[in-house]
C-alpha cells in the first residue's frame, strides 16, 4: 500500500526489499469498516511476473472478502472472520487456478485497537513473534493451516494473541 493506516495507540511500520524487481512477496494493512485493522503478509511461490500476478490476486481477494465481514467485535467473531477470508481465498485459488500450482504462505490478522487482540490465520507461513517491551520474545502458534491455494476445502484454524502496551508484533517473509 502507498501508506499504512493510522491507528491511535499503535504504530504500524513495514519494510519491503524484494530479491528481484518483480516477485510474489506482499504485505497489506487496511482499516475495516468496524474500526479494526487487517494485517496481511504473504509469499507467493515462485518469482517473477507470474508470482506478481498471483500476489495481486491473493491481495485483492483478501481485501474484498475481509471488507465484507462486519459484526460484533468479540475475539471469537474476529477469528471466524479471518478464517472466512482465508478459506474463501484458498477455495477460489484452488478451484479456479489449481492447475497452475500457484499458492502462497499467508498471515492474515485482524487487530482490535480497543482491546489489543489480534485474531489470525497462519497459512503455512513462518510463525510471527511478539517482542515484549522488556526484551522477551514469544512465538505465535506455528502455522494454523497449510499454504493457501493448494487444494480446495482444506481446514484452517485461527489463533489469537493479545498485544500489551509496548509490545511489537513482527511478521516477516
Amino acid at each position: 500500500p502507498e501508506s499504512l493506516p493510522h491507528v491511535p495507540g499503535y504504530e504500524l511500520a513495514a519494510r519491503f526489499e524484494p530479491a528481484r524487481e518483480v516477485g510474489g512477496d506482499f504485505y497489506d494493512a487496511f482499516r475495516l469498516a468496524d474500526g479494526r485493522v487487517a494485517l496481511v503478509l504473504g509469499d507467493v511461490c515462485d518469482k517473477g511476473v507470474g508470482a506478481a500476478l498471483f500476489m495481486a490476486l491473493f491481495r485483492s481477494l483478501i481485501r474484498a472478502v475481509s471488507g465484507s465481514q462486519m459484526g460484533e467485535r468479540s475475539a471469537d467473531v474476529m477469528e471466524t472472520q479471518v478464517l472466512h477470508a482465508v478459506t474463501v481465498t484458498n477455495d477460489y485459488i484452488a478451484n479456479t487456478h489449481g492447475r497452475t500450482n500457484m499458492f502462497a504462505t499467508l498471515f492474515v490478522g485482524a487487530l482490535d485497537p480497543a482491546t489489543g487482540i489480534v485474531a489470525y490465520v497462519n497459512g503455512g507461513h513462518e510463525p510471527p513473534r511478539v517482542l515484549a517491551a522488556g526484551g522477551g520474545v514469544r512465538l505465535l502458534l506455528p502455522p494454523t493451516g497449510p499454504a493457501v491455494g493448494m487444494l480446495p476445502e482444506i481446514p484452517f484454524t485461527a489463533g489469537r494473541c493479545s498485544l500489551a502496551p509496548g509490545e511489537t508484533l513482527v511478521v516477516l517473509t
